[in-house]
């Protein structure tokens, strides 16, 4: 979690004083039972070694002592599934209901094709951005997970919070959102989550259109203005559907869709989340984030040790059209203006579930970045600013 300490080097103590700030009380006391042992072997009181005393106790008491620590900070670990294989369960209506790596459980549409496959044959779906959750939330803390669709980081965030805490999911695709009212059901998290079938947005009380295919249903975007969608009888991959998904040769175009759509309401983050301070905010909307965020800008700010997970593509920057161009400079002088800086986040995981990001990312590196996960966040507030 922390620099691990030589013996005598306080480094990992002092960092972990600061971090307790952000843990509920039950946690706290959890991780004080090992620091009031490892104390008394150094016939020290806690907060001396907590405060930065230089101690000398025995190597090996040190290094469980800290291993200790370290398994109550990180309670859930996507590598160590030892005993835990994840399964899957048929519960009709064409959906599956999946154990996950994590020991979570997660209903998934057995039609779908993007998001449904890593988490219905593997168990785990985005493995880095997984762990970069599982490292930065806590017990008590509260998740805002825009883009919610089936529910997977609504339900991994919700066993990282527990009961003390709180998860608003926002889910705009109402075929998505039946979904995810089952994931929050057969997960055991409802008493946790706050689930929204909205667009979020910079305003409330919009209707916006969207297009969707269900086989990639993740990938549900607001329409173009000369974008039209199929509203066929048979929405799904079948021998009816099968010619407007084949060449004249008869060869399979990929990147064909069967088109349908929706319309929806908007929902500005700042109108529901008035009575809250975000630990995480987590969106995946398809190049919508800009929005979203500018729509939460009163929620980042009473927040202050919030970090933020979003998707982000170069390529919808340069392509995009003015307002969204301005849209995504407001969102960048934003940033700046708060403190705010930017990594990516590489799409890979160590063998011992080490994430690997970017360093801070300049205006013009961010702009033409590549497709992916990318994060915002204070570097007083940073866990890789210590490590890297």
């Amino acid at each position: 979690m922390f620099k691990k300490s030589e013996q005598g080097n306080t480094a990992y103590f002092t960092e972990l004083r600061a971090e307790l700030e952000n843990l509920s009380p039950d946690t706290v006391n959890k991780i004080m039972v090992h620091v009031d042992y490892l104390a008394r072997k150094a016939n020290l009181v806690p907060h001396a070694i907590l405060e930065g005393r230089h101690f000398n106790v025995d190597r090996q008491v040190e290094q469980d002592a800290i291993r200790n620590i370290d398994a109550i900070l990180r309670p859930t670990n996507v590598i160590d599934n030892s005993g835990n294989p994840h399964m899957a369960t048929y519960i009709g209506d064409g959906l599956c209901l999946v154990r996950t790596k994590w020991d979570g459980h997660v209903v998934v549409p057995t039609f779908n094709v993007d998001v449904t496959i890593g988490i219905l044959r593997d168990g785990i779906h985005e493995a880095w951005t997984t762990r970069v959750v599982q490292e930065l939330l806590r017990e008590g803390q509260t998740y805002i997970n825009v883009g919610a669709n089936f529910g997977y980081y609504t339900c991994l965030g919700a066993r990282i919070v527990g009961s003390t805490g709180k998860v608003i999911s926002i889910e705009a695709n109402p075929h998505v959102f039946c979904v995810l009212m089952k994931t929050i059901m057969y997960g055991g998290i409802v008493d946790r989550v706050d689930a929204y079938n909205r667009a979020a947005y910079l305003v409330s009380n919009e209707t916006l259109d969207f297009t969707f295919d269900y086989q990639f249903i993740g990938g549900g975007h607001l329409s173009g203005p000369a974008e039209t969608a199929d509203q066929s009888d048979n929405p799904m991959w079948s021998p009816e559907s099968l010619p407007k998904l084949l060449d004249e040769n008869g060869k399979w175009v990929s990147s064909r869709g069967l088109m349908n759509s929706f319309h929806v309401q908007t929902l500005r983050l700042d109108d529901v989340t008035k009575d809250l301070v975000a630990d995480l905010i987590h969106c995946d909307v398809e190049q919508a984030e800009p929005y979203v965020l500018l729509g939460a800008v009163d929620l980042i700010r009473r927040s202050p040790t919030c970090k933020i997970i979003f998707e982000w593509s170069g390529y919808a920057y340069t392509s995009g059209n003015h307002r969204y161009q301005s849209a995504v400079n407001d969102m960048l002088s934003f940033f700046n203006e708060h403190g705010y800086r930017i990594r990516q986040i590489r799409p890979v995981v160590g063998e011992n579930g080490e994430i690997s990001v970017s360093e801070y990312l300049t205006a013009e590196e961010f702009l033409s970045g590549k497709h992916g996960d990318y994060i915002a966040l204070k570097p007083n507030n940073d866990p890789w600013s210590r490590t890297m």
